[in-house]
């Protein structure tokens, strides 16, 4: 009876706050109430069951009569049942209280991370981005939000990256991928390298998107490399790229037989001027010298600085070796 009466409070306590949802639904929902329904039934079911079979024993045993037995087991099952939902409310706030903080802190860290950030959902489309994402590609406040993730590829990759995504929540996984190209609203790419973090939220699976901006460390890596096969005073290529400018003259000669030629130059009496203006002197004759040789030259010829005062001039195309020598 007690536990028949329970229910029916419950039932009508939820039809009374959600006429819309029955109570078997009600118990599948989320929410601090629902959870904590489902976590007073089994309280409810058996309480009612326990403290009547004591008051059994007890009627049985002559130590009271059936009305204070009814009495006791009334105010003993209200005083448990109160008791049970005390410690679950509580229990089901704290809980809440740290998914909420936890929440909180998630927010920050993403809206304030010195990263892009992006989180799109199983079907691809974006659902969150932060500042730093909308910065980064172009993009007004929200302005990306429901949009699929391949708006931030340029338009040659778009198809093929939807079967790679589909592919990839097939098995999603933590994953870094580096030298990708990426593209801002105006349509200008730049070199990029994303993190990948599976993040499950309910029913549905999201993808959280950290995104690094490469372009000044490329840059800064072209510079290294132009640094390391170039000298710096002329701004000639250094005997480092001879081989291979050279190579590249004589297949092209092979493949559409024509020519290729190697001239070696040097400057005479180079170590007067040296001695008679210094090596400053000396640097702006190297520097002239180098002009007015690149000046000379074909677009498609290598001017290259073999060292000191010591120039290779790499000849491609020619119809004839007499060409060389013009």
């Amino acid at each position: 009876i007690h536990t028949g009466g329970c229910f029916i409070l419950l039932a009508f306590g939820v039809l009374s706050a959600r006429p819309s949802v029955g109570l078997t639904q009600y118990l599948t929902m989320d929410g601090v109430a629902a959870k904590l329904l489902r976590m007073l039934l089994p309280a409810i079911i058996v309480s009612p069951i326990l403290l009547a079979t004591i008051e059994l024993i007890g009627f049985d045993k002559g130590l009271y009569n059936a009305h204070l037995g009814a009495t006791l087991l009334t105010s003993m099952t209200i005083g448990l049942l109160l008791a049970v939902t005390l410690y679950l409310a509580r229990y089901v706030y704290q809980q809440e209280h740290a998914k909420r903080l936890a929440e909180c802190q998630f927010q920050d860290l993403f809206e304030f991370a010195p990263n892009a950030m992006v989180v799109c959902d199983s079907q691809g489309n974006i659902v969150r981005v932060n500042a730093m994402a909308d910065e980064l590609f172009g993009y007004s406040r929200g302005e990306m939000c429901g949009h699929p993730i391949e708006i931030m590829l340029p338009h040659s990759m778009r198809e093929n990256h939807v079967h790679i995504r589909d592919a990839y929540f097939k098995n999603p996984r933590h994953l870094t991928l580096r030298d990708l190209t990426a593209m801002r609203k105006d349509g200008t790419s730049f070199p990029s390298g994303i993190t990948l973090s599976p993040v499950q939220s309910g029913d549905d699976l999201l993808l959280t998107v950290s995104i690094l901006d490469f372009t000044a460390r490329k840059q800064s890596e072209d510079e290294l490399r132009h640094h390391a096969n170039h000298d710096p005073l002329t701004g000639l290529p250094t005997r480092r790229l001879l081989e291979d400018r050279f190579n590249q003259a004589i297949a092209h000669a092979r493949r559409y037989e024509r020519h290729a030629a190697l001239r070696f130059c040097d400057l005479d009496n180079f170590k007067e001027i040296n001695d008679l203006y210094g090596h400053e002197g000396g640097d702006l004759v190297l520097i002239e010298f180098a002009r007015r040789l690149r000046s000379c030259v074909r677009a498609e010829d290598s001017v290259i600085r073999f060292g000191g005062d010591e120039f290779v001039v790499v000849l491609n195309d020619l119809a004839s070796a007499k060409e060389a020598g013009i």
